[in-house]
């Protein structure tokens, strides 16, 4: 054989015998025999071994046949009955085996050991005492004498089918145990299913209730916002009032101070005279008058001018610019009140204005959370947790 086929694989050399030697008579007997897959299993270490291009010697075609001894070989090759058939080789005086000589070798000892055919018989089968035909022509062999069969083939026969059964009986009982593991399956994943929608509603459930006291929450910081402005505009209408108050004393204040200035420069003579003046039939005396004479209040004098002597007007002087002194120490005050009223004011205004935007954006949150409470709310009821679990249960 030209083509080196040194590398090939068991499977490989099993085809290329089997497609080479397909018309050997022997071959084609183990097939109508349907013995092919038992022969096959018969040669597996021959097959492992062997080279196709390889030609081999007495005792290394032993080794490979697994024949306890070499004469086996050469009793077969100097069998008249065979020789027709095997047509060995030799080189000098050594027998040179190829893979035809040695293949045959294995169908003859097969047929020998494992259906008990004798050497007749396999000649009968080769055509050397009659023809033999196969059986797929419809035509039974012609074999001389009466043909028995090995009980070994036959409980490999018999050891074949009943593989094949329990090959099958395996198959249908791993197609009954998918089916088993499918409908498990969907069981468990309906109740998944189940768990799935009783905990997206459990969910669902707990996001209202957040959003509900989100909502009480934002409510009642909406309130107490109010609240403060309700207040800080009652304190800004306080504290206005107030600083029109101050300003009406700060006015009354100013007078009472430049009329005590004047009063303070009566006195630049020694002595003089002060006219009481009659007002609507009254005498009106100034109020300086009254308490320098010790005049009380609704009391009248007789005289229509006073004199005033230059101690008496150096006392009234005194007690003139200490009540000066009051009276524009009273005003700063008020000034200073007023000064803190009017920061106080602008700083509420401040407060009220950011409160404001506070309550503007707490109504807008407001607004929201409803919004997203009612949406929630008309998004899934107890009717659709009911039709889901129904589902899931069928």
């Amino acid at each position: 054989m030209e083509e080196n086929r040194t590398k090939l694989t068991v499977a490989d050399k099993q085809a290329y015998v089997l497609d080479t030697y397909k018309d050997d008579p022997l071959l084609l007997y183990i097939q109508d025999r349907q013995a092919q897959n038992i022969f096959m299993e018969y040669a597996q270490d021959f097959f492992e071994n062997v080279e196709i291009d390889k030609y081999y010697t007495n005792n290394t075609a032993t080794q490979l046949l697994n024949f306890t001894y070499a004469q086996k070989i050469l009793n077969i090759l100097n069998d008249s009955k065979y020789s027709n058939y095997l047509r060995p080789h030799k080189k000098g005086n050594q027998y040179r085996h190829n893979i035809e000589i040695l293949f045959k070798l294995l169908l003859i000892t097969f047929l020998s050991e494992s259906l008990l055919l004798n050497a007749p018989d396999i000649s009968t089968i080769l055509g050397e005492d009659a023809s033999y035909t196969s059986l797929n022509n419809d035509k039974e062999p012609s074999i001389s004498g009466k043909q028995s069969v090995s009980p070994n083939f036959i409980n490999a026969l018999i050891s074949e089918k009943l593989q094949e059964s329990q090959l099958q009986m395996q198959e249908g009982f791993k197609q009954l145990v998918s089916e088993l593991e499918k409908r498990e399956q969907l069981k468990e994943q309906g109740y998944v299913k189940m768990q799935h929608t009783l905990l997206e509603h459990l969910t669902y459930n707990d996001e209202i209730s957040r959003k509900e006291i989100e909502l009480i929450q934002a409510t009642n910081e909406v309130n107490q916002i109010q609240t403060e402005l309700n207040y800080i505009d009652s304190h800004i209408k306080t504290e206005e009032r107030q600083l029109s108050e101050n300003k009406r004393n700060i006015a009354v204040l100013v007078d009472m101070e430049q009329e005590a200035a004047q009063q303070a420069n009566l006195n630049q003579s020694e002595e003089m005279t002060v006219n009481i003046p009659v007002v609507s039939g009254k005498k009106y005396v100034p109020r300086f008058l009254k308490s320098l004479f010790f005049i009380e209040e609704g009391e009248d004098i007789a005289e229509q001018s006073v004199k005033i002597t230059k101690e008496q007007g150096k006392e009234l002087t005194e007690r003139i610019k200490e009540k000066q002194t009051t009276l524009l120490k009273h005003i700063e005050d008020l000034r200073l009140e007023q000064g803190n009223i009017t920061a106080s004011i602008e700083n509420s205004k401040t407060n009220q204005s950011k409160l404001k935007n506070d309550l503007q954006i707490r109504y807008e949150d407001l607004k929201l959370l409803e919004e997203q409470l009612n949406g929630l709310k008309s998004t899934k009821s107890i009717d659709s947790l009911k039709k889901l679990i129904m589902s899931s249960d069928n």
